[in-house]
C-alpha cells in the first residue's frame, strides 16, 4: 500500500479518548508483511494512559507499475552515540537500478531494549537525483524518546521520473 494516513487515540483510566492525533506514514511504498513507521505529536498529552488505539484512516494499493523506486541499496551504514545523548546515523543510499531515482530519502527508526520505538527521522542525502550506479552520503541525529536505542532499521526511498 501506499499513501498510508493513521489515527492514534490514546485512553484514560476510564477508557474516554485523553488525546488524538493523526499523520502519514514515514515509507511512501508499505510492501506486504513490512511495518510503516509514523510518528504523532500530541500538543496536551496526557500524563497517564493505559491503552491506545492506532487505526488505518486511508491507504492506497500500490499502483502497478508504481513510479516509486525499488532500486535503491543502503550501504555502509553506522550509528553512534554522541555527546549529549545524540545519535548520529550516517551511510550511502545507492541506486542499484537501471533508471534514474528522485526526491530520494531515508527514513531511520530506532528501539529501545523491548523493541519500542523511541525515535524516527526522514533525511535527504546529500544528492536527492541519483542516476543508475550512482550514491550519495546521508548524515542525521535524532535524540530518543524514553530510554536509549540499541537497534535501527533503515528505508530508502524514492521516486523513477
Amino acid at each position: 500500500v501506499e499513501s498510508v494516513a493513521v489515527a492514534v487515540r490514546l485512553y484514560g483510566p476510564d477508557g474516554s479518548i485523553a488525546a488524538e492525533g493523526r499523520a502519514f506514514v514515514a515509507r511512501d511504498l508499505i510492501p506486504p508483511g513490512e511495518k510503516g513507521p509514523f510518528a504523532v505529536a500530541f500538543t496536551q498529552p496526557p500524563e497517564f494512559f493505559p491503552g491506545y488505539e492506532v487505526i488505518v484512516i486511508s491507504a492506497f494499493p500500490a499502483h502497478s507499475p508504481s513510479a516509486l523506486a525499488h532500486s535503491l541499496v543502503l550501504k555502509e551504514h553506522s550509528w553512534e552515540r554522541g555527546p549529549g545523548d545524540f545519535y548520529t546515523v550516517k551511510g550511502v543510499v545507492l541506486n542499484a537500478g537501471e533508471k534514474a531515482v528522485g526526491d530520494v530519502n531515508v527514513v531511520v527508526v530506532a528501539y529501545d531494549a523491548s523493541e519500542k520505538v523511541v525515535a524516527l527521522k526522514k533525511v535527504t542525502p546529500l544528492k536527492d537525483f541519483l542516476k543508475p550506479g550512482e550514491g550519495s552520503e546521508f548524515y542525521l541525529t535524532f535524540f530518543p524518546a524514553g530510554n536509549p536505542p540499541v537497534t535501527y532499521t533503515l528505508y530508502a526511498q524514492g521516486i523513477i521520473p
